[in-house]
């Protein structure tokens, strides 16, 4: 047997869904992390159209569809002859739909957002509102901002129902948040900006849409679920949730796969230097609040001054201020040389894995454990005799699918940056090169 990949493209509202996998001559997925903000994802894909069936007006059986109300899934099912997963690569709305015709050949581009891109345009409040009577965690906060809070002074957001009757954000917690009093700033702006520049960056949080899931399919609790994954400062995933993809998994990407492994076709290396950051300050919007900074002396002395500041963070006290400085300064104040990108493909994974490693290829391509998961990346540079292995995190990846072939190209940070020290891993719990907190 060996491990083969299909692609799957569904558009439509719940209990409506048409299959447009036929009609699809390549996709594009992107989907990327972002440091203390929402991660973003997009996709194209573009159908065929000679048969006129998708032109507005053209008579054909989807003429008159409102396609920017419709929810858009893709999903990728791998399987190695015997065992097969289905997993949700990409949900979405439609943002753009580009007919093209010149008489001969006819085909539609469709481009897409995330769920949660759309959401975030909402508008969070027309005056400043309190909320922290009782402490909650970070994911607490944001939830609040979609849910609204129970006095009213957060409204909330109306989530689309495509087709559904109850729509509500699910957040998933990777790894046991932390718990504290919150002032949330609004004021005459979205949620989406409250979301980035105040509740996230407090915790350097990480957050990404996932699925959405209506009532009657697996694991739905609303209908629909926008089911969003949360990791708070600890950073690393310690949920032992394995049903739906919350518990942590560690990808291995050697040169000669065996069992397990995933091959990877190409390997990018190089430093981190953009992404340092060794001076920081906060400061919260609540009575009294004052400027909070932190600098990382020894690497400004090295590197010169790269900062990052917050003047308006969901911050209850400057003792909260200060602590959220102190991450940013001191988590990302070193440069590491690390593999920095991979690229793989499905062909490869076909010729060269065992068997046992098609769970591990879906794992990579589910949009849920694909990204913000730990990648050892082995690699023997030109001119060396000895292989190395980086320990790196995914933060983003560009899935690339024709009836041909697949390519999956996955940016990658270090993990001793991105990941906190766990005792007993071999990985994560290096004494003087993983960080304590």
């Amino acid at each position: 047997m060996t491990i083969s990949t299909s692609w799957t493209v569904l558009i439509g509202t719940k209990g409506s869904f048409t299959d447009f996998s036929n009609r699809t001559m390549g996709l594009s997925v992107t989907q990327t992390l972002q440091r203390g903000a929402l991660g973003t994802g997009i996709a194209s894909f573009m159908l065929r159209n000679n048969d006129g069936e998708l032109t507005p007006r053209g008579g054909g059986t989807y003429d008159d569809i409102d396609w920017f109300s419709q929810l858009v899934r893709i999903k990728a099912t791998v399987t190695d002859g015997t065992s097969s997963e289905t997993v949700p690569v990409f949900t979405g709305t439609i943002d753009k739909f580009d007919l093209k015709d010149d008489g001969t050949t006819s085909t539609v581009t469709i481009n897409c957002l995330d769920f949660m891109a759309v959401s975030g345009r909402a508008p969070a409040a027309d005056v400043v509102a309190y909320y922290g009577t009782s402490t909650l965690s970070a994911s607490g906060a944001f939830s609040t901002m979609y849910a609204g809070s129970p006095g009213g002074n957060v409204p909330g957001v109306d989530l689309a129902l495509f087709g559904g009757t109850d729509s509500v954000l699910i957040t998933g917690a990777l790894n046991t948040p932390t718990i504290q009093q919150y002032y949330i700033p609004l004021g005459s702006v979205t949620v989406g900006e409250v979301v980035n520049n105040s509740i996230l960056p407090v915790g350097i949080c990480h957050v990404w849409a996932t699925d959405l899931r209506f009532s009657g399919e697996p694991d739905a609790i609303h209908d629909p679920d926008y089911l969003v994954y949360f990791s708070d400062s600890d950073m690393n995933r310690t949920s032992s949730s394995t049903s739906d993809k919350r518990a942590p998994i560690t990808f291995e990407f050697v040169e000669n796969p065996t069992g397990t492994e995933l091959p990877r076709n190409t390997i990018r290396t190089g430093y981190n230097f953009k992404e340092m950051r060794n001076y920081a300050t906060f400061e919260g919007t609540f009575s009294g609040a004052t400027k909070q900074e932190v600098s990382s002396s020894s690497s400004v002395e090295k590197y010169g001054q790269s900062a990052v500041g917050f003047r308006a963070a969901a911050t209850y006290t400057d003792a909260q201020s200060l602590e959220a400085a102190t991450r940013w300064a001191n988590r990302f104040d070193d440069v590491t040389y690390s593999a920095d990108r991979i690229t793989l493909r499905a062909s490869t994974v076909t010729g060269q894995c065992d068997d046992a490693a098609y769970e591990s290829f879906a794992d990579l391509l589910d949009i849920r454990s694909g990204l913000w998961n730990v990648a050892t990346v082995e690699y023997t540079p030109t001119g060396s005799a000895t292989a190395l292995t980086d320990a790196t995190v995914i933060y983003g990846r560009t899935i690339n699918a024709t009836p041909l072939d697949t390519t999956i190209t996955c940016e990658l940070v270090p993990a001793a940056n991105y990941q906190a020290f766990q005792l007993d891993s071999d990985i994560l719990g290096v004494l003087d090169q993983n960080r304590l907190g």
